[in-house]
Order: C-alpha cells, then sequence, then structure tokens
C-alpha cells in the first residue's frame, strides 16, 4: 500500500501534467541549433509592375561549401486589384486638399469641374491625373535557382523565372475576408475575377497585357561570405546580374540588364536568429514615356526567426523599398512595405521547405501573396 502511494505521489496525473508543460515551455531552450534552418524568407515585392526590373531576395550570408550544389524552386500565387481611380483617393492630404483648391479655383472657372481639373493640375502637374494603372488579375510566378559552392565561403548560382497571369478565382473569397475585417481597398467596387493590366503616360501605353504565360528574366548571382565568428555573426557580399530573356512585350521583363550589389548579416543568439539584408539595385531605363521612366532604388530586409525545434523556425519579415518607377501615380511611385510571416519546416535529411503569407503595408504590392519554397541541398 504505501509503495502504491509513494508510486501515485510520484507519478500521479497532475504531477505528469505540470511534467509535460515544463517540458514544452523548456523544450526550446534545450535543444541545438540547426543552421538547415537559418535562413530568411526567401520571398520579393511580387506586385506586376516591379516584375519587369530585378529585386533582390533575403538570402542567408552563409555560403555553401566547396563542391555543394543546392537547388530552389520557389512558387508564388498573388491576388491583386489596383486601379489609379480608385486607389488615388486614398491619397490623404489630396482628399482634405481637394475641397479647397477647388473652391479657390473656382473663382477662375465657371464650373466645379473645370475647378476639379484645375485643382488636380495643381496636385499633379497635368490636366487630368488619370495615367492609368490597373491592374485586376491573379497570377503565379515560379522560379528554379541553381547554386554550386566555388569555394567554402563563395557561391555562383543561375536563376530562371515564369511568369502566368490568369483572370482567378479568389476575388470573392478575399472580399468577404475584407468584409469581416471591416477593410475597404476598393476591390469591392470591381467586378470579380477579370482580367485588366495597363499602365499608361501621357505618350504611350507602357504595359497592355491579356492572360498568358511564359518566361522572364534570367538571374546570375554571386555570394562571399567574407566574415563568419563561428558563434553566430556573419556577413556576405552578394551581387546580382539580370539578363534579359523576357518578353517586354508582355510584361515579363524590361528588355534591359539590371545589376545590384548588397549586403547580407545574420546574427544568432540562443533560439532567435535575425537577418539583415541591404541592397542597391542598377536598373536601365526601358520606357520612352517622358512621364514615366525606371530609376535606380534601394532595398532593406529585416527578419527574425525563432527556432521552435530542431526542424522548425517561425519567421516573420519587413521589406522595404523605394519605387523603382518615376512617375506621377501614388500606384508606381510610392514606397513599397512589405509584412510577411511564414515558417521553415525541414523535411528530410538536406531539404527544407517554407510557407508563408505576404501582406501589403502601401500601395504598391499586391493585396496578398502566398508563397511556398523548396530547398535541397547535395554533397
Amino acid at each position: 500500500m504505501q509503495n502504491f502511494s509513494l508510486r501515485y505521489l510520484l507519478f500521479s496525473p497532475n504531477r505528469i501534467l505540470r511534467m509535460i508543460c515544463l517540458g514544452i515551455l523548456f523544450h526550446p531552450l534545450i535543444l541545438s541549433a540547426n543552421e538547415q534552418l537559418d535562413i530568411p524568407l526567401d520571398i520579393r515585392n511580387e506586385y506586376a509592375p516591379t516584375l519587369l526590373f530585378l529585386q533582390p531576395r533575403a538570402t542567408t550570408p552563409i555560403a555553401l561549401k566547396k563542391g555543394q550544389s543546392r537547388i530552389n524552386a520557389n512558387l508564388s500565387l498573388i491576388n491583386d486589384i489596383k486601379n489609379s481611380r480608385y486607389n488615388v483617393e486614398r491619397d490623404i492630404p489630396y482628399a482634405y486638399q481637394k475641397p479647397i483648391l477647388r473652391e479657390y479655383f473656382l473663382r477662375y472657372s465657371g464650373t466645379y469641374q473645370e475647378a476639379g481639373l484645375m485643382a488636380d493640375y495643381y496636385r499633379f502637374g497635368h490636366l487630368n491625373r488619370q495615367y492609368q494603372t490597373v491592374i485586376d488579375m491573379e497570377y503565379t510566378v515560379s522560379r528554379v535557382q541553381f547554386d554550386y559552392g566555388i569555394s567554402d565561403s563563395f557561391e555562383l548560382g543561375i536563376g530562371f523565372t515564369g511568369y502566368s497571369f490568369n483572370t482567378g478565382i479568389l476575388d470573392s473569397t478575399i472580399n468577404t475576408y475584407h468584409s469581416i475585417m471591416g477593410v475597404r481597398t476598393g476591390k469591392e467596387n470591381l467586378p470579380d475575377n477579370e482580367f485588366k493590366y495597363l499602365i499608361t503616360g501621357t505618350r504611350s501605353r507602357i504595359i497592355q497585357s491579356k492572360p498568358h504565360s511564359g518566361l522572364g528574366d534570367t538571374l546570375l548571382s554571386g555570394k562571399w561570405n567574407f566574415y563568419n565568428d563561428g558563434s553566430g555573426f556573419s556577413l556576405a557580399l552578394v551581387g546580382i546580374v539580370k539578363l534579359a530573356t523576357g518578353k517586354s512585350s508582355l510584361a515579363m521583363g524590361s528588355g534591359k540588364t539590371d545589376g545590384s550589389l548588397g549586403i547580407s548579416m545574420k546574427y544568432r543568439s540562443n533560439r532567435l536568429v535575425q537577418f539583415l539584408n541591404l541592397n542597391g539595385i542598377y536598373v536601365s531605363n526601358p520606357f520612352l514615356n517622358d512621364t514615366i521612366r525606371a530609376r535606380s532604388y534601394g532595398m532593406a530586409s529585416y527578419g527574425i526567426g525563432y527556432n521552435w525545434t530542431e526542424d522548425l523556425s517561425l519567421m516573420i519579415q519587413l521589406d522595404i523599398h523605394s519605387s523603382p518607377y518615376s512617375s506621377q501615380t501614388l500606384l508606381l511611385s510610392q514606397p513599397s512595405a512589405i509584412f510577411s510571416c511564414g515558417f521553415n519546416l525541414k523535411v528530410l535529411e538536406s531539404s527544407l521547405w517554407q510557407l508563408g503569407l505576404m501582406e501589403d503595408i502601401t500601395f504598391p504590392v499586391p493585396d496578398i501573396t502566398f508563397f511556398s519554397n523548396w530547398k535541397t541541398v547535395f554533397d
């Protein structure tokens, strides 16, 4: 009886439950770090007008070992509706300024319509502010990247991109979600599952596209991990060149060569890992239109991950970059800010699956992007 009481005291349900809870709580603290999970979210801003240009993705500074190779397969599903006539109304300062400007210009015109046009000219620098930027589509972006370790600290890579622009099926679902959240984006004013992709300036149409699929530009990349202190802090230089293999007539490339140079940083502390990527991007201007031009830009990406187990890490990331466009419209010229979240899951001994979503913070970002990435390393 005493033995039974002792066993019950040691292994009572309450005690076992407390042990399980303590085990779950301290489990992440006693696991060793898995460097295979130490990668940021492998994403870019999939906003259709920016797909024409080079945009580096956040990366780890750690390079492949000599003789190792890696295959990255990325797939993104994007749903987006943007219309310069609707979204420009969300230019909050002008929304308040226009009634005042219109009353002022009414002194010099006979109608409110003329006064409104004069107010638009004052604000946007032309008689009508309807340089059109219209995006209403669902599209997928796929990428295959092959990297090879030249030395233990230097790797080279080549990447290929494919696009498929379609009408889509998610408009109604996204509108319902926004309605539940009490958010109005302008999507609810437009028909579901239609296709429109048009950008115009004063002289010509920059882009006018129909549903289609095809190959995009080719990327050549290099990474030099020039500093690694062995205790969690690493630095690397990353360079990329975009070769114009995508058809500019189908909005699958700019028809010009772009290049970028940046730095990648990683710092690990216990179960937390942080990434910072900074890049400057040179963009060749492909446009003959004097009101819309391409320009070089910069970008920054900060991500933080938490290794929940040896095979799973949770990631959040913020990507910000200036616009590669010089334009009168907010939908092209405004800086981009993207919030992303996802996870890294070790599936096989040398393979990793990354899954997540991206949400827009500013205009020139798709309404929502779902992404799935697969990475496999070969010795």
